[in-house]
């Protein structure tokens, strides 16, 4: 345990056989600590059996390597990650916003370092959300690394629908722009607006006769208007038979002749879109805009936020109501509202996303009280589809995460596949205060939120 870290000796001569110069700044270094993590600190530090003239050495002859990076901020947070070096948990006391600033300058260095490890772990600690992902697409390369590029790719294409809506994509690399375009959860309003974008993003950069295809390619041409397929024809950007095979395609449907179920023996503009799917990842903020009852509560971020359960767009039920009102619990976070259900064993309060789907990975509850007591200690969370039949998604027993008034606590959901559209908290024993009153301020999921596909419909 001890021989873990070696943190003190970080700025320590003892032993050190190298110095690294960042800057203005020079750093003794161990050989056998840095060059472990770093492949580009192994190729500068490594031995020669002769020095070679353009090498530097000092008066202890030790090897001197400037690796100054071209950006001050990366030289700035360079002792952070040799701090990573010798044993430091350099994100030990970050979170929210505060964890996000700091991993993405710590992850600029560590792939300028070529540190395989810490890239990796920084890349599970960013949190690519919906509100963030443009940064990510303009700044990350999309073969920095295999886990966050398939993060971004995830969120760019369940949100590319908005994307389209607010952003000019003309800064999207090829690259980026087909593996999004190419994945099974990408989510368009209207396939000729796909159409456009791409034959506009085309006339903008210089591609390749097989990339213009690949792009054309991932259009499902025959869920498209027929005048909009008129005007394609018109165009002569696509290939005849790539139109024709979207008519007949399209014959195919209206007689009642369906698809292989298996779509990979199916071309991509042939296969059907799936359901409309949104990523909503808990970031480490108990109640944030991430959330499902924020993202319904302003329409996915287009509108001002309104009470969800006012405007009809969730409905949440209580059989007996002791104290509070019910729309509270999915209220803003920051007004402490209480909310008591009566003094019964097995009360319950539940949640009707209504026309949303929701696969849980996190949920959060608020205490509703202003002291400790009655808090939630035994209770279940279940899921529905109907409100007949339900699923216990995780269960609580002398649960004391809710322990003072107002408090807060986020809970992960494991192992959890289906999509339910009602979710429930029941009550299993006394509370805190050996009581039966359910006692909750707020509410709010994570996961993936799902809604019907909107389909123009085709007028072949």
């Amino acid at each position: 345990k001890e021989m873990t870290t070696f943190t003190e000796y970080v700025h320590d001569d003892t032993y050190s056989d190298a110095v690294l110069v960042v800057s203005d700044q020079h750093y003794p270094v161990h050989r056998l600590v840095v060059c472990k993590h770093s492949n580009y600190l192994q190729r500068v530090l490594r031995k020669r059996k002769k020095k070679r003239k353009k090498d530097k050495y000092d008066e202890f002859d030790r090897k001197v390597v400037d690796i100054t990076f071209a950006t001050e901020e990366y030289n700035h947070h360079f002792e952070t990650i040799l701090r990573y070096m010798y044993g430091e948990n350099v994100l030990q006391g970050l979170n929210g916003q505060d964890c996000f600033e700091e991993c993405q300058v710590l992850l600029a260095v560590a792939q300028q370092l070529d540190m395989p490890l810490l890239v990796d772990l920084l890349a599970e600690a960013l949190h690519v959300t919906w509100k963030n992902i443009v940064y990510f697409l303009e700044t990350i390369p999309h073969s920095s690394n295999e886990y966050l590029c398939n993060k971004i790719v995830n969120i760019a294409a369940r949100y590319f629908d908005v994307l389209m809506d607010n952003y000019d994509l003309g800064f999207l690399s090829y690259d980026w722009l087909i593996l999004i375009l190419e994945h099974p959860h990408l989510n368009v309003k209207e396939e000729y607006s796909l159409y456009q974008l791409i034959k506009t993003y085309i006339e903008h950069n210089k591609l390749s006769k097989s990339r213009r295809n690949a792009l054309f390619g991932c259009i499902r041409y025959s869920n498209c208007k027929y005048e909009n397929i008129a005007k394609i024809i018109d165009e002569n950007l696509v290939s005849d038979q790539v139109l024709a095979e979207a008519v007949l395609h399209r014959i195919k449907l209206l007689k009642g002749i369906h698809q292989s179920e298996n779509e990979d023996d199916i071309p991509l503009r042939l296969c059907k879109r799936r359901a409309h799917s949104r990523i909503l990842e808990y970031t480490g903020t108990n109640f944030s805009e991430n959330g499902v009852i924020y993202y319904i509560s302003t329409q996915g971020g287009q509108t001002e936020w309104k009470n969800a359960s006012l405007t009809g767009k969730i409905k949440l039920t209580v059989p007996s109501l002791e104290k509070g009102k019910i729309h509270h619990l999915v209220g803003p976070d920051h007004e402490n509202k209480e909310c008591w259900t009566t003094d019964t064993p097995s009360s319950w309060i539940s949640i009707d996303l209504r026309k949303y789907r929701l696969i849980p990975s996190h949920y959060t509850l608020k205490h509703g009280g202003k002291s400790q007591s009655d808090c939630l200690r035994n209770w279940v969370l279940q899921g529905s589809e109907d409100g007949q039949e339900w699923t216990n998604l995780r269960r609580h027993t002398k649960d004391t995460s809710l322990r003072e008034g107002f408090g807060t606590h986020t809970w992960e959901l494991e192992g959890i596949e289906e999509a339910y559209r009602i979710f429930r908290i029941l009550q299993t024993g006394h509370n805190s205060g050996n009581n039966n009153f359910l006692v909750l301020g707020s509410i709010e999921l994570f996961g993936e939120l799902s809604e019907p596909v909107k389909i123009v419909q085709s007028n072949f």
